[in-house]
């Protein structure tokens, strides 16, 4: 677990920005943008920090993903574990799938945290039971199939997003110059 980072000014310091609940969405949709509102400290202090291809596990949203390039080196926070298989025999595309969608997998992590704790802890990761694993190349099959379904999911809603946004700046402007008018 990571300590509180104390921030200076040391001509040694660097900046580090923090990984977010909103980094784990974007890199489970493996989308590529680099948002400029992230958390940042400066520091000359050693700190934890993600590498581009981690797997990642929140321990709130019990939702695992894989770093992608545009955060690599951002600090892990201590509502994040990273997860590194024993094996080579272990796609990381394929143990996101698992950890997010399997129902066994998902099983044992809710029954852990419970219903009323939404928070589960490194040790309960540690002796997930996984289903036997098909080929490497199925694995990383069914990681990409994954991976495409998040990212279209993660567009989708983006888009209704951007609608409900501009229908509510045209109903807007509506209401305004009727008000106008009156």
């Amino acid at each position: 677990m990571q300590a509180r980072i104390t921030e200076d000014s040391s001509p040694k310091a660097k900046r580090y920005f923090y990984y977010s609940r909103e980094d784990l969405d974007r890199d489970l949709a493996r989308m590529h943008d680099d948002k400029t509102d992230t958390k940042s400290v400066v520091t000359s202090f050693e700190v934890k920090t993600l590498n581009e291809g981690d797997v990642v596990f929140s321990l709130t949203s019990n939702t695992a993903a894989i770093v992608q390039k545009e955060r690599d080196g951002y600090i892990l926070t201590q509502n994040f574990v990273r997860i590194k298989p024993d094996s080579g025999d272990l796609d990381p595309g394929y143990l996101v799938y698992l950890l997010n969608e399997d129902s066994k997998v998902r099983k044992q992590i809710m029954s852990e945290a419970g219903i009323s704790v939404n928070r589960i802890n490194v040790s309960l990761l540690e002796r997930l039971k996984l289903p036997p694993l098909p080929s490497i190349k199925r694995q990383k099959l069914i990681g990409d199939l994954y991976f495409s379904v998040k990212k279209r999911r993660y567009l989708q809603e983006r888009k209704a997003d951007l609608e409900q946004f501009a229908l509510l700046q045209v109903l807007k402007e509506a209401n305004m110059n009727d008000q106008v008018k009156k």
